[in-house]
């Protein structure tokens, strides 16, 4: 994606090339689950040149790290089968990982519905904004003490991480930003910056961010995941 928006003002041809082949792979060789959903392929552990398939899999990180692409090249170079993978995807991952008793879902759909510049059905649009605000609901009241949020949401016992509230957090003030939350979500945005800017050292490491998360069966599978300073805990704060 950062590739994809450097190119619209450098227009490189490497990079161009390079955007172009990764839509392609996505549309044809991405691995995917029986219904056509993006199955979320890793590094294997230990082998950074190995990948993990994770068969049948679909995993929330897959609309951050792929469909926002995906959907901003077809927007770019006007292929709306590229779009529509990109719709068809958001909605597959909302079935299958949007849990109805509490709300929990992800971020980063405002900045994909952004990309529409209001072309997006407004059916599916309102049907994606109301689990976007079914998550904010959610995610205010399990907010930590201290303004983070817990690697296991609903479980307090387990660890604060700062890359997954930095997220949750931008998510927050982007919606209050573009009017679909009103001001009294800001105490909790605020609440969660003062804890973030207290978690990053005087070099400038994010601290408190949790390592690579595969897929547990427990509780305890998270709990127990390292603590240590990753690219993407960087990144995300």
């Amino acid at each position: 994606l950062t590739l994809c928006e450097l190119n619209e003002i450098y227009h490189d041809p490497e990079f161009e090339a390079l955007c172009l082949d990764w839509a392609k792979w996505l549309m044809e060789c991405i691995p995917r689950t029986r219904e056509g959903g993006f199955q979320h392929v890793t590094s294997a552990n230990g082998d950074r040149q190995g990948v993990r398939l994770n068969e049948s899999e679909m995993w929330i990180d897959t609309l951050f790290m792929t469909v926002l692409f995906l959907n901003r090249m077809g927007q770019k170079y006007g292929k709306q089968e590229w779009i529509d993978e990109s719709i068809k995807q958001v909605l597959m991952h909302i079935k299958y990982l949007y849990d109805t008793h509490t709300g929990l879902f992800t971020l980063g759909i405002l900045d994909y519905l952004d990309m529409f510049k209001g072309t997006l059905n407004q059916g599916v649009k309102a049907f994606i904004l109301d689990t976007y605000k079914a998550q904010v609901r959610a995610l205010r009241d399990l907010q930590g003490e201290d303004g983070l949020w817990h690697t296991v949401l609903d479980d307090p016992t387990s660890y604060e991480e700062t890359s997954g509230s930095a997220a949750i957090t931008a998510g927050i003030l982007k919606g209050i930003r573009m009017g679909i939350l009103d001001d009294s979500y800001l105490p909790c945005a605020q609440k969660a910056i003062r804890a973030i800017l207290k978690n990053i050292d005087t070099d400038g490491t994010v601290l408190k961010v949790s390592g690579g998360t595969g897929m547990g069966y427990d509780r305890d599978h998270y709990k127990n995941i390292l603590i240590a300073p990753m690219a993407y805990g960087q990144s995300l704060t």
